[in-house]
């Protein structure tokens, strides 16, 4: 350790500090803590005029009503979601006495041995997938 100490002492025994190093040191903190402040502050602003954006978006969307508005379910509808990788799409069909007819494809039905499954029912009742 004395070694280190002496080779400390020949390196640096002739350095002597400028007076107006401390001052610098504080200077320098203090603008590296309004340059973090001022990122956080446009940080800030930035994410609230995207949550801004968004909201209005949301409110201003079109919405597209439903060909019937009796039957808003009527249509196809497609979902990926699945934890297998299979694409499932139900199509919901009324017919003129009111009758409505449900029809479930799945392309790959883990019940069925990762095969294609078809459902089929009325009024939303449930029968047994067919591989």
């Amino acid at each position: 350790m004395s070694e280190t100490k002496e080779l400390l002492r020949r390196g640096v025994g002739g350095f002597e500090p400028t007076p107006d190093a401390f001052e610098r040191v504080l200077v320098r903190r203090d603008r590296k803590q309004r340059n973090r402040r001022v990122a956080a502050g446009v940080l800030g602003i930035a994410v609230f005029a995207l949550g801004a954006l968004a909201f209005v978006r949301l409110l201003g969307s079109e919405r597209t009503p439903a060909s019937d508005p009796a039957n808003p379910f009527e249509g196809t509808w497609v979902s990926t979601s699945d934890l297998d990788g299979g694409t499932q799409t139900m199509t919901v069909v009324v017919s003129a006495d009111g009758a409505v007819e449900i029809t479930v494809l799945d392309t790959i039905a883990t019940v069925c041995g990762g095969t294609a499954s078809t459902m089929t029912g009325p009024d939303g009742s449930r029968t047994a997938p067919r591989s």
